[in-house]
């Protein structure tokens, strides 16, 4: 798949209340580390039993990385972005 900047992905990741009622706290494993922070609810279709889709924006293209920036406060990347591979991206997330 082409990626392009501005382009919305929808991310799987592990779902769990947050200290707020209107925000999640999330996990995304990418099989090279977890991103985790709180994101408002809005962000995240619950799949159930701890799972879910955050919406993420792609912010650059590189050879074979996307950057996504997902809208929230994290505590495992500077302002709420993380430097996914195109091929984890292929293969785990879905394209809005």
């Amino acid at each position: 798949m082409d990626y392009f900047v501005g382009q919305f992905l929808k991310i799987p990741c592990e779902v769990s209340k947050g200290p707020f009622a209107g925000e999640f706290l999330i996990s995304i494993d990418t099989g090279l580390g977890a991103h985790s922070g709180f994101v408002r609810r809005e962000s995240v279709d619950v799949l159930g039993e701890g799972r879910g889709l955050v919406t993420g924006e792609i912010v650059e293209v590189q050879d074979d990385t996307v950057v996504v920036r997902f809208n929230g406060s994290f505590f495992t990347t500077a302002a709420g972005v993380a430097q996914l591979s195109q091929t984890w991206v292929s293969s785990h997330a879905s394209s809005l």
